[in-house]
C-alpha cells in the first residue's frame, strides 16, 4: 500500500506558568513603662508645735516614726524600682519580647522549603496523575482520547502524530491499521485521528477500547518530524512534548511530559496502550530513534512509500 502524504499545518503552544507566593510576619511590640516619683512628707510642720512646747535643743522629727517607717526593711532606693510589673514582663523570656517567636510565623514554614508548599502539589490532582518515564497505569475507561502536544524552536520543524494498531507479533494487522493525518481512521473506526486547531493540544487520537478487535494487542502513539533527514531536523529543536490521557468527558486522567529531547532522535514513541490479562494498561515510553518516517513505520510492519 502506498501513502500520499497530504499537506498539514501545526500550531504553536502557549505555555502557562505558576505563580509563587511568599509571606512574612514581623510582629513588634513597644513597652511604655511609667515610673513613680518618690516624695518626702513635710514632717517639720506637723512637729513644730512640739519643738516649741518641749523646749528641746534638737527637734524630735529626727527620730520620728514616719521617717523610720519610710525606709524600714528597704534599700536606699524606693521599692518602686523593683515593682512586680517590670519583673513579670521579662520573666522567663529573652531580652526581646516573646512576640518574636509567635506560632503563626513558625507554622508558616513548618515542614516546608523556603518556597510556599504549593510547589509540592500532590501528583494525583485535578489535572490528572503525572507519569514518570516507564511508569505503567491501568486504564479502566472504555473510551479514551490521547492528546499530544509540543512546541517548536525551529520554524522548519513540522511534527505529526500517529497510532499503530499491533497484533501479538508487534506489527500492524495490515497497512490500513496505521492511523495518521493521511489515513485518519482505522477500518473499524475504533481509532480516529483529528487535529486540534484551537486548543493547547496539537492532535487527538480517539480510542474506543471496548470495541477494539481481539487481535489488537497494543496501540503505539508516536510523534515524528516531517522530512527530518532532508531538512536536518531533530527533537532538540522542540520542547514541551507531552501526551495526555482523557476520558470520554475530556477530563484528564494522566499526563506524561517528555524531559529528554535529543539531537539524535527524529521519531519519538510517547506511550503504548496494551492488553494485560484481559485488562488494558498505559505505558509512558518516552523513547525515540534516529530514523526517517518510512524506516520508522517499517519497524511496525507498515509499507510506507511517498
Amino acid at each position: 500500500m502506498n501513502f500520499n502524504v497530504p499537506m498539514r499545518t501545526t500550531g504553536m503552544l502557549n505555555s502557562q506558568t505558576l505563580a509563587q507566593q511568599q509571606g512574612n510576619i514581623k510582629p513588634s511590640i513597644r513597652l511604655q513603662h511609667a515610673t513613680n516619683q518618690d516624695f518626702m512628707p513635710n514632717l517639720f510642720q506637723s512637729s513644730q508645735q512640739n519643738y516649741d512646747t518641749n523646749f528641746n535643743s534638737q527637734p524630735p522629727m529626727q527620730q520620728t516614726f514616719p521617717q523610720q517607717n519610710y525606709y524600714a526593711n528597704s534599700s536606699p532606693q524606693p521599692p518602686m524600682q523593683q515593682t512586680l510589673p517590670q519583673q513579670n514582663y521579662y520573666a522567663n523570656s529573652s531580652p526581646q519580647p516573646p512576640m518574636q517567636q509567635t506560632l503563626p510565623q513558625q507554622n508558616y514554614y513548618a515542614n516546608s522549603s523556603p518556597q510556599p508548599p504549593m510547589r509540592t502539589a500532590p501528583q494525583n490532582s485535578a489535572t490528572g496523575m503525572y507519569l514518570r518515564k516507564g511508569q505503567k497505569i491501568p486504564i479502566t475507561e472504555s473510551h479514551i482520547k490521547i492528546a499530544l502536544g509540543w512546541e517548536v524552536l525551529n520554524s522548519q520543524c513540522e511534527l505529526d502524530a500517529s497510532a499503530f494498531l499491533l497484533n501479538q507479533n508487534q506489527t500492524v494487522l495490515n497497512d490500513d491499521w496505521f492511523v495518521f493525518y493521511g489515513q485518519p481512521s482505522s477500518p473499524d473506526r475504533t481509532v480516529q485521528y483529528s487535529l486540534n486547531q484551537n486548543g493547547q493540544d496539537k492532535a487527538l487520537i480517539d480510542v474506543q477500547i471496548a470495541n477494539l478487535r481481539p487481535d489488537v494487542q497494543k496501540i503505539v502513539f508516536a510523534v515524528t518530524i516531517y522530512e527530518a533527514f532532508e531538512r536536518r531536523l531533530n527533537f532538540s529543536m522542540t520542547r514541551n512534548v507531552y501526551g495526555r490521557i482523557l476520558n470520554h468527558r475530556n477530563q484528564e486522567i494522566a499526563r506524561f511530559d517528555l524531559t529528554d529531547c535529543y539531537s539524535d532522535v527524529t521519531a519519538m514513541v510517547i506511550g503504548e496502550l496494551y492488553r494485560y490479562q484481559n485488562t488494558w494498561k498505559f505505558n509512558a515510553v518516552g523513547s525515540g530513534v534516529a530514523r526517517d518516517l518510512p524506516a520508522f513505520c517499517g519497524m511496525y510492519g507498515v509499507n510506507f512509500e511517498r
